[in-house]
């Protein structure tokens, strides 16, 4: 009889003890009788992936599953893996990877002013000044700290033009945004997103991550009005038709937000709930652009700097036939945090605006046009010299908003795999949720050998649901993996118990 250390049996004891642990808590195939005990135990992942594919959710779905052992590059489980699949957010580590090979993780947008025209000795400056932008997401977001706050960019234009003597400016405040092109939006994303913050378009310049806060107070009983309190941004400019009502109590937000990008007009329907003290909603500004001109006009007169004309941009411009000619000079640049620190927050929280943002500088750094298309010509150059294979794959944005997008989970496994040999991986990794401790999977593995060991980007659309990053098993095994599933049956809630179920195995499994 072979012997057996009583140190070998401890370590299977303990093992054992917690992956009955997680069929407790967590339920998972159990729940559903899709797996019994023995196959769950170390080395037999397995026949997990296999009876994956039975469970009641999956019976008229598509879906795909690889992990890659990243010692060697090879694929070392996978089911389906081929299969194109509508990623939604599990894209983004694909965006952020191509950024950060393309562009370095210390990159960072810049925003110029500009004066046109001359300054007269009695202190007008006989022209206009000018924001050129560069497609910088951060401006005024709350994300960084302080450090991207719209007063400090403001007081700072300020001062640049109190230091050079200007006390009034006779034309205009013009924001220049040349690549926003003749479509605000990528053509492929819904209507129905367009009025939500998550929906925002990029441009040139952009501001509030181009989102608008709507505050309510619900009236005192169910079907009663509910007010509108207040606007974040002032942006007076945008006709707001509320029609909100005033819903159960702990109903919770119901409301949605309908309008597009150049339509000065949101539409706000739906309830929140009664007993709120308040409620407030992110939707999307209509032309950031022009609200960036419209706060700096009003900053400068508040504080001494009279502008003449009303404030304006680069496309309300080109319409109206109205040009600048007047030669123009740089008076100060604003440069954003780099590039690493907004990949951090494009991965951990999934902000669409900020991988729109990376696209459009791809494209202006290899082709000098910084539209998607012109961006996503560079992505495919990132994936082109990771000789990845790319069979099956689809991009038509860099968030993963558009349903237009395909994968295979073999395509993004590998992909990340092949990151891990890149110097910038560190910044790359670090911007993943870790399970159970942070991002969207912060309240997920509780308690499971997941928890510390998988880093998890989720990605969810209707009937979507996805996540990839990568693992370390309890043999000690570093992978990368993938698993998107497509137009699932039942309750999202049913589909992520099955999923955080085969990813806890994953961790658990031995060889």
């Amino acid at each position: 009889m072979k012997s057996v250390s009583l140190q070998s049996l401890k370590c299977r004891f303990r093992n054992v003890l917690i992956l009955l642990s997680v069929l407790l808590i967590h339920g998972g195939f159990m729940a559903t009788g899709q797996v019994s005990t023995d196959s769950v135990l170390p080395g037999r992942f397995d026949s997990a992936l296999v009876k994956f594919d039975t469970i009641p959710q999956l019976q008229n779905a598509t879906w795909g599953f690889c992990a890659v052992d990243i010692a060697t590059g090879t694929i070392w489980k996978q089911s389906h893996a081929r299969t194109s699949l509508i990623p939604a957010s599990t894209l983004k580590p694909i965006t952020t990877a191509a950024a950060l090979m393309l562009l370095g993780p210390d990159y960072r947008f810049k925003t110029v002013v500009q004066l046109s025209g001359t300054t007269e000795a009695t202190g007008v400056h006989q022209g206009n000044l000018v924001i050129c932008g560069s497609g910088d997401p951060t401006l005024g977001s709350d994300r960084f700290g302080g450090k991207t706050a719209i007063d400090s960019f403001f007081i700072a234009v300020l001062n640049e033009l109190k230091s050079r003597g200007i006390q009034s400016i006779s034309g205009r405040i013009i924001a220049d945004a040349p690549d926003m092109g003749s479509q605000p939006v990528i053509p492929s994303w819904q209507f129905e997103d367009l009025g939500y913050y998550f929906g925002a378009a990029p441009s040139d310049i952009n501001v509030f991550e181009n989102s608008i806060l709507f505050t309510f107070y619900p009236g005192k009983k169910p079907g009663d009005p509910a007010k509108l309190a207040s606007t974040f941004p002032d942006a007076p400019y945008i006709a707001v038709i509320n029609q909100v009502l005033t819903g159960p109590k702990g109903s919770g937000d119901r409301v949605q937000v309908t309008g597009v990008p150049w339509s000065n007009q949101r539409i706000l329907t739906g309830s929140v709930p009664a007993g709120a003290k308040s409620l407030s909603v992110k939707g999307t500004l209509p032309d950031p652009p022009y609200q960036i001109a419209y706060m700096l006009h009003n900053f400068l007169a508040a504080n001494g700097i009279n502008v003449a004309l009303p404030p304006t941009n680069s496309r309300l411009q080109e319409w109206s036939g109205e040009k600048d000619t007047l030669v123009s000079f740089p008076v100060y640049q604003y440069v954003s945090p780099p590039l690493k620190e907004i990949v951090y927050h494009i991965n951990m929280r999934s902000v669409n605006l900020f991988a729109e943002a990376l696209v459009g500088a791809i494209g202006d750094t290899l082709y000098r046009h910084g539209s998607t298309d012109a961006g996503l010509l560079g992505v495919e150059s990132f994936l082109a010299g990771k000789r990845v294979n790319t069979a099956g794959i689809r991009l038509r944005d860099g968030s993963g908003l558009s349903r237009k997008n395909l994968l295979t989970t073999e395509f993004l496994a590998t992909t990340l795999a092949l990151c891990t040999r890149e110097p910038w991986f560190n910044d790359f990794y670090s911007s993943f949720p870790v399970a159970g401790e942070s991002g969207s999977v912060a309240g997920m593995f509780q308690k499971s050998p997941a928890r510390g060991n998988l880093r998890a980007k989720s990605g969810t659309l209707e009937g979507v649901k996805g996540f990839c990053g990568y693992a370390t098993n309890s043999g000690g095994r570093k992978i990368a993996y993938a698993l998107i599933i497509n137009n699932y049956t039942g309750s999202q809630y049913e589909v992520l118990r099955e999923m955080e179920w085969l990813l806890t195995l994953l961790c658990a499994s031995a060889n």
